[in-house]
């Protein structure tokens, strides 16, 4: 092919790629002209569908990780802002597992509800959890038999996938019931104010669990590479360190010591 053949390609593709990603847009006449032996009209029509089903290809993607807010929401403003979402951010890497990942941050800027947000938030989490790389964890029966010379300097190295969050306690509640199959939109008891949460995955088993506020700045302070001293010595006197510890052992959060 020809320099000027390989250049006309191109710019062909980029007019079809624009078409594509901006369906409100009217298709360019020098694109309708590249396109022989078709009409203005048949042109039009026949872009609109490659361009509608693109949208709604990744609409689905957003509503497949997205369920428990599409429940929440309920469909005709999920889809609103989910149409909103692929006109501003369309997806550019072949792994469509990455497409969702800025939909809380347009929620927010979008000022949905902050319920709305932050179960987006969770939502996200809990794929990045399932995603994370694996790590084998340490077993939690195995003590840490760590000198107390070692505590200094010692970090306890988290499994990839933990991420620790705080969020609305009726974003929880609302995914914890719509996990029970309750789309009511109106899980009881309600809760208010907020909560912190640890998500995480071991083997293929995806976790979630509520921490204390003092637990949470501790596994935070972990996750930082803190060593283990300097990360405990905020936490407040009479704290049961010892049985978060024991927990998150036996949840698969760490996978070594440093």
């Amino acid at each position: 092919m020809s320099r000027s053949g390989a250049a006309s390609l191109r710019s062909l593709q980029r007019s079809f790629a624009r078409a594509m990603f901006s369906p409100e847009r009217t298709i360019a006449p020098s694109l309708r002209r590249r396109i022989a032996g078709r009409s203005a009209s048949v042109v039009d029509a026949r872009m609109a569908v490659y361009s509608h089903a693109y949208a709604a290809r990744l609409v689905e993607v957003l509503a497949g990780d997205y369920g428990a807010l599409r429940s929440m929401l309920e469909e005709d403003v999920f889809a609103w802002y989910a149409h909103r979402y692929v006109a501003a951010h369309p997806s550019r890497h072949p792994n469509l597992n990455r497409f969702g990942a800025r939909l809380p941050a347009f929620l927010r800027r979008e000022r949905a509800p902050r319920r709305a947000v932050d179960l987006a938030r969770f939502e996200l989490a809990l794929t990045r959890a399932f995603d994370a790389p694996y790590e084998e964890p340490m077993a939690p029966d195995v003590p840490l038999a760590l000198p107390a010379a070692r505590w200094a300097t010692a970090r306890l190295v988290v499994n990839p996938s933990v991420q620790i969050l705080r969020l609305s306690a009726a974003a929880v509640d609302f995914h914890a019931a719509w996990r029970r199959g309750d789309t009511s939109r109106a899980p009881s008891p309600k809760r208010a104010g907020d909560v912190y949460v640890v998500v995480f995955r071991t083997d293929d088993r995806l976790g979630r669990r509520e921490l204390a506020r003092a637990a949470a700045d501790l596994l935070r302070a972990l996750v930082r590479g803190r060593p283990l001293t300097a990360a405990v010595e905020n936490v407040p006197p009479g704290a049961p360190v010892d049985d978060w510890f024991a927990q998150w052992r036996a949840d698969g959060l760490f996978t070594g010591v440093l």
